[in-house]
């Protein structure tokens, strides 16, 4: 017996909001037989990756990711360890095909299983990101599951300056990601190489864009404001021939931070905390470095050293120490002048309770002024 996947799903769009209704899964084990074949010709598709990532109660990212692999007739095993779990298949030179599987009776009731008749093409948009009745899996009934090859266009792109004269020699990154719950889950589960190029002296760079991924550019120059933006199918009704990308000539402020523990009494400073590290513009999700990140640690006073904040878009800083909170910070550089001390509450505790910048100490003739309360709020990574 053969069960096709899109005869078992309720169609509806999974994102990270929906990440958050898989919890407390039940611990069982299903073998589910899968087939994996070519949407187009029917052929089996061999070394396709097959496996699922039960979603726990405390936490709502997939546990490690140990697909199966298909054979020549691309059989396999999927191997379901909870009612709730997220599924993957991947193949390269394949759109990645995932969807969620659900207790029976939780799937979305205003929209009813589809059941598409007989050889009727089966369009990936029905299928992937789609939630699955685990009581409608069979383990003796092969799951028919196909895969559509990717489609591969190029794109040009322009970068001018706010004058809308090109930027020449700007480095332009085009990352493909995969639909997660989040992002950075992309190392354990594959994603295309990065593809890095360079605008010509007319600010011209062309990139390519793949279908069943999420798309983006990530554009950069020196001495300007980075800029990351989403790349959509060039085909889709009303996509223009090029993009044109404007990138903001860099604000900055010389300024550093003070990170201390939350003031036991109201009016008495916080103790400071020595060895904190605020990172900006890390790596991440196959990125390099931005060229304006920068890392730093807190002294004994609990004093940075003084720092270029890039701008003027706000700027997600990390901060942490083993033993406190994780705070994410996001402070507009147009809040500050040079020479500011910014001042950051981290609580004791464990990673992800959160901190929080409290004001700014300003330089004047007489010592130090703090001015204004809570520029900014961390909340917990």
């Amino acid at each position: 017996m053969i069960l096709r996947l899109q005869d078992i799903v309720a169609n509806g769009a999974i994102g990270a909001a929906a990440a958050f209704v898989l919890v407390a899964a039940g611990c069982v084990y299903k073998p589910v037989p899968v087939v994996v074949i070519d949407h187009s010709t029917g052929a089996p598709i061999a070394e396709a990756r097959v496996g699922s990532d039960a979603v726990h109660l405390f936490s709502i990212l997939p546990d490690a990711w140990n697909p199966a692999l298909t054979d020549v007739d691309g059989h396999t095993l999927l191997e379901l360890r909870s009612k709730r779990s997220l599924v993957a298949i991947l193949r390269d030179g394949y759109e990645p095909m995932t969807f969620v599987v659900v207790p029976g009776g939780t799937a979305p009731r205003e929209r009813p299983p589809l059941a598409l008749e007989g050889s009727k093409p089966i369009e990936r948009s029905e299928v992937a990101g789609a939630v699955v009745d685990f009581d409608a899996l069979s383990e003796r009934a092969q799951l028919l599951i196909p895969l559509t090859l990717c489609r591969r266009e190029a794109i040009s792109m322009q970068v001018v300056d706010a004058h809308g004269d090109p930027v020449p020699g700007a480095e332009v990154l085009a990352s493909s990601f995969l639909y997660l719950p989040a992002f950075g889950l992309e190392p354990e589960w594959g994603r295309l190489p990065l593809e890095v190029c360079h605008t010509d002296e007319s600010g011209h760079a062309t990139i390519h864009w793949t279908s069943g991924f999420e798309n983006r550019a990530c554009v950069r120059a020196p001495g300007r404001q980075s800029l990351c933006l989403r790349v959509d199918d060039p085909r889709r009704e009303g996509a223009t021939a090029a993009e044109r990308v404007t990138l903001d000539q860099l604000v900055s402020r010389r300024v550093r931070f003070r990170v201390v523990e939350p003031p036991k009494a109201k009016g008495t400073p916080g103790t400071p905390i020595s060895g904190a590290v605020l990172a900006a513009g890390e790596a991440r999700d196959g990125l390099p470095p931005d060229p304006n990140a920068f890392s730093i640690t807190t002294d004994a006073q609990g004093l940075t050293p003084e720092v270029l904040l890039p701008g003027p878009a706000p700027l997600m800083i990390r901060v942490s120490k083993e033993g406190y909170g994780v705070a994410q910070l996001s402070p507009t550089v147009l809040t500050y002048t040079d020479g500011d001390t910014i001042d950051v509450w981290l609580p004791k505790g464990k990673a992800g309770l959160g901190g929080m910048v409290r004001g700014v100490r300003r330089a004047t003739k007489g010592g130090r002024q703090s001015v204004g309360v809570t520029v900014g709020i961390g909340g917990g990574a």
